[in-house]
Order: structure tokens, then C-alpha cells, then sequence
């Protein structure tokens, strides 16, 4: 993993979204700057954007102060392929809301290849990168406050950490898998062992159900015996029933005929006296007769009355009709001129009101102008001091240089002057020939006043180099205050002027529109007093009242007559009647005859069926008792078949138990080999379970590479102790029983002898523990396909003298080719310029600030 760029948006002391850290071109690089600065932080956004963790308690915590939201991303390379991770980070509820993204680089954009959740994308990092954060800051990242991460760990979590580092917890998963495997044989065993006990149980059932399938058969045949006697005995009721229930069937059959001839007899009798009212009721009609024709005719005539005034009243309806639509298109006509008159008047109106508030736009334009044009000279005095501020940096960075390069002049010089104030004999440090005192003393003379010059420049050079931070603070807190104001009071002054103008605008159209609308008022007020308007509908209007008035339509009269025919109405009724009377009489009285005739033979039948309805009920006074007894017989028949079919299920049952157990009795060879077949493979996964396991192959696999971590970790102790320290990684530790137990022991050394790591001083163990932990990047470089090239390094140098740190930055030297990045955080000012690259981060009241030098 090569870090490409980092970049932050309101994370810690990073305020703002314009931090960007540019790691291309960068392999071995200090991060310099002042305590609480934010060099720390960077390493904590990157942490945190790959795994979510940092040094924080909680992720809140990383969002800076006073802002809601906080977002990182980072840019790695990875096997030749470019990536992107996005963190971001909410509080604006009370839980916050976490979003994760993992994009790929295709050659022209980013593409995303997250999971659907935070858990799973992070799980597609975790695999990507095939590390976690604990091993990573327990091998790559030497984290401030945590460079004894590995030492001071138990012996059991050392182990962890370089099971991780060598990947080896797919032999866990392995384990796990023989393990639930072995288990899954272990339960097919035992399950195995229940079914042969089962079919041992059977197999010893056998002869019970053969004596039980004996009984049962000859309980069978017995019940048999018994349920065919009784439906014998059953049938022969049954035939007895059948020929009473016959005549029974007869009886009701005779009793239905009688009820019909009695309902006969009731209609031919009401029939009878129906025929008798309407015949007294149609002669009363025949005697009225001349009166209902006298009626008749009067009604007649009133209703040609009537239809006469009917046919002048729809005429006279269809002249209403005509005026109402000649009265709407004068009605219409009007009120379009009526609305025409009312918006010219609105617009006299609206005219005189943007005349009225001309001279005041005309002010307040001139006043946001002058305010205009204060704005353009901030503008312009922006623009220079953001070109004063440019210079002003280039010449700090190239006083920075040259300090640089007088630094090294000064260093160099200060070997020469060593070497002329020894005693006599010195040489010439550029011909290498001996000096004599005269010539010594002259060089040492020379090389103090060049000395003297270069400190002077060095000096003027950090003046300069304070008074341009001071200007820049200056030229910072004055760009600021430009654009905090040109922010607030540009947008107001361009709205407001732009709205200004356009009522000015507004203003003139008035005045043009003003003349045009009142002489539009006056033309409509004097067409509508004069009627000038709809000229053919009125003239159709006055056609249509001469036309009304010639046709003589008298709306009393035609109520009267009205009145009349309603008062004639019963005499058509009466007419109906009399001459359905003429036509109905005579066949009323031959229909009563026939009824006459009827009533006899219906009473003649009635009076059979009463006798022969006698006679049956005599025969049928037996037929109850006879039923009782049939259902008696059927009851013991039920009884006998239940106890039939009992006995048969029972015999069934038995004999099914009997060829069950024979059946199972017969499984019992093969299952027995079946279990030994499970039992062999439970035995084979609990071997690899223990072979995959932690004191098998990765307890190998682990002793295989403690040699080579111990050399890697003494080879660097010994550039930097020269030779003095070494450390021993053992795997095993007697017991005060005499036992031997797996551990993972470091043991330290000197030349004094082995010490405990408590009793070293904070400067000897910082090294043992840099030189472990520069062996566990390396080894898990090695170890985990080259997937981590970097190295961060953010502790240490404070706890060492001149000679150690001078050492250190030997060590970090000679490692630097085996890593494709590797990161100095210091803020020791001797070291700050120790290393080829530097990122100088500066912090103020807006914020921390990442300068990258190469």
C-alpha cells in the first residue's frame, strides 16, 4: 500500500475542505512541525478512512469544532492499481451516520466497488489490503504513545500478532472447518448408535407380536360369526317396515288428494261470489247510461279548447327564447366594454403609483453604485495582497533552502576548524599536505571569519524568515477580512441594484402607457352612455316583443279552461266502465252456471277420500312399535361392526409391528457399517483440527520465522547500540514443575548480561522496540504478498541523546530502499531537516495547514 493523497475536510485541527497532502514523489520524508500542530492527525485520518479507528474515543470526536460533518480521502496504490477509500462522518442527529466508499481507478474516473453496508465495504478493505488496523499499527505504523505495542504484550497476544502478520488465520478457519466437520461425524455416530439400539429393541419384539397377530385373528373370525346372525335377523324387520311404510306412503298420498279438493271447492265457491258482485255491479252502470254520455261529450270538447290555447303558448315560448338570447348578446356586450373601461383604469392607476416613487429609485441607485465601486477597489486590493502573500511564501521557501545549504557549509566548516585548532601537524584540508603554524593559525583565521559570514547570513536569513511570518499572519488576517465582507456585501449590492434598475425601467414604461390609457377611459365611458354597442341584437329584441303582442295568447283563459278539463275527468272513467259493462254482461252469467255445476262434483270426490283415509289409518297403529325394533337391530349391527373393525385394525397393527421388526432386524448388518465408517472420518477431522490448530502447523510455521525476525531485529539494534544490545525471541519456558510451556518470551541483552525490559532506560528499550517493530513491517511485507510498502513513524526521537538519534536516522537510512514510503514525524528542530523530503504542517486560528518540500 504507497500512499498517493490525503485529503481532509473539517477533520481535527483541519478546518475547511482546501487540506490536501500530495505524497507523489516522496519516499523518505520527515513531518515537521510544533507540538499539537496536527502532524499526528494525519496519520490518524488515514487510519481512520481505512479501518474507522484512530486514537480518538469515538468518531464525533474527529470532527472539528463548531462544524457538523467531517469527510477523508485517501489515494493508495496496491499491486499497480489505484485506489480510493471515502470516510464521512455525521453528527447531525443524536447516533451520527457513518458512509463508506471504495472506488477503483479504470484509467479515466473513479468507479465504485463498495459493498451495500459500512460492514461490508469495510470488509472488502480489510481483504483488499489482507490486514487489520491492530496488526498494522503493531507492525507498520509506529504510533505515538505505542511503539512498545509489541513488547509489552503478552507472550499469548505476541503470538496473535504474528499469526496475523503471516496470515495465518485461514489455518483457524480450517481448524474450524475440521472441527465442524469432526462434529457433524460425531452426531451422525451417535445417531447411528440410537437406530441400531432401536433395531435391537425391535428384533427383540418379534415373537411377542406373533403370539399378539394369533389372538387377533381368532378374535376376528368370532366377531364375524356374531354381525352376520344380526343381519339376518335385521333384514327381515327391515322387510316388515318396508311393506307398512308402502301403505303409509298411500295414506299421505290420499290425504294430499283430499286437501286439493277442499282447496277446489274453497276457489269455485269465492269464484261464485265474485261473479255475483260484478254482475250487480255492471247493471248499476247499464240504468246510468244516457247521464255518462252526456259527460262524456262535454269533456271532449273542453280538451279542443284547451289544445288551442296550448299551441299559442309554445309559439309565444319560442319567442321568450329568442329575446333571452338576443338580451345575452346585449348583456355581453356591455360587459366586455365594462371590463375593458375597468383595466384602463387599473392601468392609469398602476402607472401613477410607479411615477410616484421615480425620484426615489433614482437615489437609491445612485447610492448602491458608489457602494459598487467600493467593492471592485477591495477587490483590486485583494488581488494584491494575494500576489504580496505569493512572494512572500517563495521567499520563505528559498530562504528555507539556502538555510539549508548553510547549514551543511557550516557543518562542514566546523569539521576544519576542529581539525586546525588540534595541535601541530595538522594538514591541509584541500591538498592534504602538512601545515606549519603560520599556515594553521591563517587557515583557522579564514575559516573563522567565513564562518562568522555564513552564521550571519544563516541569522538574517531566520529574521527575515520570522518577519515574513508575521507578515504573513498580516497579509492572512487582511485577506480574510476582504473576503468575509466582499462574501456579505457583493451578492446584497448586485441584487439590490439589479432590482432598482428594473423599477426604473418599470417607471418609464408607465410614463409612456399613462397618456395611452386615459384616452382609452374616456372612449369606453362615452360608448357605453351612448349604447353603442350590440346594434343587431337590440333591433331583434324589438321585432320579437311586436311579434308576442299581434299573437293574442291569454293566459287567464287558457287557466280556466284548464280547470274545466280537469273537472270532466271522472266522466271518461264512468265512459270505460259502461262500455266494458255492455260488453261482459252476458258472459258473467254463463260462467256462473258453470260454477254451480263444479261445486256439485268436487263435493261428490271429497266425500271418497274421507272413507278409504279411514280404512289406512286402521292398518297403520303398528307401524311405530315396528320401528323401534328396526332401530334397536341396527344399533347392535353398528355395535358388532365396531367392534369388527377394532379387532381387524388390531390385527393389522400387529402384523405391521411383526414385518417392521423383522425389517429393521434385517438393517442391522449394513448400519453397523455404516458406523464405523463415521467413526473412522470423526477420527480423521479431530486429527486436522489439532494439526491446524494453534500448536500445530502455525506453532511451525511461527518457529520458522522467529529466526529471521530475530536477525532483521539485531542487525538494526546493532547499528544503532553499535554492536552493544540484542534481543531472543523464545517459544518455550520451564515450569516451576519442571514443565515446558509455549510462550513467545523477548529476552534482552547487553553487555552487562540479559535484563528485564522494565529495567532499561527509555532510550534503550525505544530502540529494541524500533528495531522489532522495523522487523515485523519488513516481515509482514514479506509475509503478506507486498501489500504494505509504507512505513509510518511518529514516536521515539525525544527519548534519545544526540548519538542515539543520530543512529536512528542511520537505521531508518539503511531500511529506506525496502519501503516504497517511509514518514518521520518529529518536532525536534535538529531532525527536521535530517531527511531528503519534509512536510511542514502549521497551525493558526483557521486551522492546521500541510506544506509538502522536496
Amino acid at each position: 500500500m504507497v500512499p498517493l493523497r490525503l485529503q481532509l475536510r473539517n477533520f481535527m485541527s483541519y478546518r475547511g475542505d482546501d487540506n490536501e497532502v500530495d505524497f507523489s514523489g516522496l519516499h523518505l520524508a520527515s513531518v515537521v512541525g510544533d507540538n499539537g500542530h496536527g502532524k499526528s492527525a494525519l496519520l490518524d485520518a488515514i487510519t481512520w478512512a481505512l479501518w474507522g479507528k484512530s486514537r480518538a474515543r469515538r468518531d464525533d470526536d474527529l470532527i472539528t469544532q463548531g462544524e457538523k460533518e467531517t469527510e477523508v480521502r485517501f489515494e493508495f496504490e496496491l499491486n499497480g492499481q489505484r485506489y480510493r477509500v471515502v470516510r464521512r462522518r455525521s453528527r447531525a442527529n443524536k447516533r451520527g451516520h457513518t458512509i463508506l466508499e471504495l472506488q477503483v481507478y479504470d484509467g479515466m474516473a473513479f468507479r465504485p466497488i463498495s459493498g451495500t453496508t459500512v460492514q461490508k465495504t469495510q470488509a472488502e478493505i480489510n481483504k483488499l489490503l489482507r490486514v487489520d488496523y491492530e496488526t498494522f499499527i503493531n507492525s507498520a505504523f509506529i504510533l505515538q504513545g505505542r511503539a512498545d505495542e509489541f513488547t509489552t504484550r503478552p507472550p499469548g497476544k505476541r503470538k496473535e500478532i504474528l499469526a496475523d502478520i503471516l496470515g495465518l488465520g485461514v489455518y483457524d478457519e480450517y481448524a474450524q472447518r475440521a472441527r465442524d466437520k469432526a462434529r457433524e461425524a460425531e452426531a451422525e455416530v451417535k445417531r447411528i448408535s440410537r437406530e441400531l439400539e432401536q433395531i435391537e429393541e425391535e428384533a427383540r419384539a418379534i415373537p411377542r407380536w406373533e403370539r399378539e397377530v394369533e389372538e387377533a385373528r381368532r378374535q376376528v373370525e368370532e366377531i364375524e360369526r356374531k354381525h352376520r346372525e344380526a343381519e339376518r335377523e335385521l333384514n327381515r324387520l327391515r322387510d316388515e317396515k318396508r311393506a307398512l311404510e308402502s301403505r303409509a306412503e298411500e295414506l299421505t298420498k290420499v290425504e294430499r288428494q283430499l286437501r286439493g279438493i277442499q282447496d277446489k271447492l274453497r276457489h269455485q265457491q269465492a269464484r261464485k261470489e265474485q261473479l255475483l258482485t260484478r254482475i250487480a255491479e255492471d247493471e248499476a252502470v247499464l240504468d246510468r247510461a244516457g247521464e255518462i254520455e252526456a259527460a262524456y261529450t262535454q269533456l271532449q270538447e273542453a280538451r279542443r279548447a284547451l289544445e288551442r290555447w296550448n299551441c299559442k303558448m309554445r309559439e309565444l315560448l319560442g319567442i321568450q327564447q329568442e329575446r333571452e338570447q338576443a338580451q345575452r348578446q346585449v348583456d355581453a356586450a356591455r360587459g366586455k366594454l365594462e371590463r375593458r373601461l375597468h383595466h384602463a383604469q387599473q392601468v392609469v392607476d398602476e402607472c401613477q403609483a410607479h411615477l410616484a416613487e421615480a425620484e426615489e429609485l433614482a437615489g437609491r441607485r445612485e447610492a448602491l453604485l458608489r457602494e459598487r465601486e467600493e467593492l471592485e477597489a477591495l477587490e483590486r486590493e485583494l488581488e494584491a495582497l494575494q500576489q504580496e502573500r505569493q512572494a512572500a511564501q517563495e521567499e520563505r521557501v528559498e530562504l528555507r533552502t539556502e538555510n539549508k545549504r548553510l547549514k551543511e557549509a557550516m557543518d562542514e566548516l566546523k569539521e576544519r576548524i576542529d581539525l586546525l585548532e588540534r595541535e601541530a601537524g595538522a594538514r591541509c584540508p584541500v591538498c592534504r599536505q602538512p601545515l606549519s603554524e603560520e599556515h594553521r593559525r591563517q587557515a583557522l583565521d579564514e575559516a573563522l571569519a567565513e564562518g562568522r559570514e555564513l552564521g550571519d547570513r544563516f541569522r538574517r536569513n531566520q529574521e527575515r524568515l520570522k518577519e515574513l511570518k508575521v507578515q504573513a499572519e498580516m497579509l492572512d488576517q487582511r485577506v480574510e477580512e476582504i473576503n468575509a465582507r466582499l462574501k456579505r456585501e457583493r451578492p446584497r449590492v448586485t441584487r439590490a441594484l439589479a432590482q432598482v434598475e428594473q423599477r426604473l425601467e418599470q417607471v418609464d414604461a408607465a410614463r409612456r402607457r399613462l397618456e395611452e390609457a386615459r384616452a382609452e377611459v374616456e372612449r369606453l365611458e362615452q360608448q357605453l352612455q351612448a349604447g353603442d354597442f350590440a346594434h343587431e341584437a337590440q333591433a331583434r329584441l324589438a321585432k320579437l316583443d311586436e311579434e308576442a303582442r299581434k299573437l293574442g295568447y291569454d293566459r287567464a283563459a287558457h287557466d280556466a279552461t284548464e280547470q274545466r278539463v280537469r273537472a270532466l275527468q271522472a266522466a271518461e272513467a264512468e265512459w270505460q266502465r259502461l262500455r266494458v259493462a255492455r260488453e261482459r254482461i252476458e258472459g258473467e252469467r254463463e260462467a256462473l252456471c258453470d260454477v254451480n255445476t263444479r261445486l256439485q262434483e268436487l263435493q261428490q270426490q271429497a266425500e271418497e277420500l274421507e272413507v278409504k283415509q279411514q280404512q289406512l289409518r286402521e292398518e297403520l297403529k303398528n307401524l311405530p312399535d315396528l320401528r323401534r325394533r328396526v332401530r334397536a337391530q341396527e344399533e347392535e349391527v353398528a355395535r358388532l361392526e365396531g367392534e369388527l373393525g377394532k379387532a381387524q385394525r388390531q390385527l393389522g397393527s400387529a402384523q405391521q409391528c411383526l414385518e417392521f421388526a423383522r425389517q429393521q432386524a434385517a438393517k442391522k448388518p449394513a448400519k453397523e457399517t455404516e458406523r464405523r465408517q463415521w467413526q473412522e472420518r470423526r477420527d480423521a477431522f479431530q486429527f486436522l483440527a489439532e494439526a491446524f490448530g494453534k500448536r500445530g502447523l502455525q506453532a511451525m510455521i511461527i518457529e520458522s520465522v522467529l529466526p529471521e525476525l530475530e536477525d532483521e531485529a539485531n542487525r538494526l539494534l546493532a547499528l544503532m547500540t553499535d554492536g552493544r544490545m540484542y534481543v531472543q525471541l523464545r517459544t518455550q519456558r520451564e515450569t516451576r514443575q519442571g514443565g515446558v510451556v509455549e510462550t513467545l518470551d523477548i529476552v534482552i541483552a547487553d553487555e552487562r548480561g540479559e535484563r528485564p525490559y522494565e529495567l532499561y532506560s527509555g532510550g534503550e528499550a525505544f530502540r529494541v522496540n524500533f528495531a522489532l517493530r522495523i522487523a515485523l513491517s519488513k516481515l509482514l511485507a514479506r509475509r503478506a504478498g507486498a501489500r504494505l510498502q509504507t512505513l509510518f513513524i511518529d514516536e521515539g526521537f525525544g527519548s534519545q541523546d544526540r548519538v542515539g538519534r543520530e543512529r536512528l536516522v542511520e537505521a531508518i537510512n539503511a531500511i529506506r530502499d525496502e519501503f516504497a514510503r517511509i514518514f518521520v514525524i518529529t518536532h525536534i528542530e535538529e531532525l527536521k531537516d535530517a531527511f531528503p523530503a519534509r512536510i511542514d504542517v502549521v497551525k493558526d486560528d483557521n486551522g492546521s495547514r500541510v506544506y509538502v518540500t522536496l
